[in-house]
């Protein structure tokens, strides 16, 4: 993605972990991503915000999203929030940026 903006989500912290804002819409009709909310990205996710049934499957919609195992993914802010800070091991932050670039075919240049 050379020459583009990098996404306003995306932090990088040590040790490697890349972590990323998320803005989580429940009970959505299909899972996947649907633009950018607040600074977030904004995941649509078919699960309910009922017994943590939804920060699993943000987590289980992430891993398969980026290649990861679900155990490299970790909720490091936002349990009971529809905003979340979710971090990553395994994975580059350069790669992120890619994959994400893909889904939003040149939209991530506007954020």
């Amino acid at each position: 993605m050379s020459g583009e903006q990098e996404l306003p989500c995306l932090m990088l912290q040590k040790e490697g972990l890349v972590c990323i804002w998320v803005h989580v819409q429940p009970r959505a009709s299909k899972s996947g991503f649907v633009g950018i909310h607040d600074g977030c990205l904004k995941l649509a996710i078919t699960s309910p915000p009922v017994d943590n049934k939804a920060n699993r499957a943000v987590i289980s919609y992430l891993a398969e999203f980026f290649h990861v195992a679900r155990n490299r993914i970790r909720l490091d802010s936002g349990e009971k929030s529809r905003r979340k800070l979710l971090c990553i091991s395994g994975v580059g932050k350069a790669e992120i940026q890619e994959r994400l670039g893909r889904v939003f075919q040149g939209s991530v240049k506007k954020f």
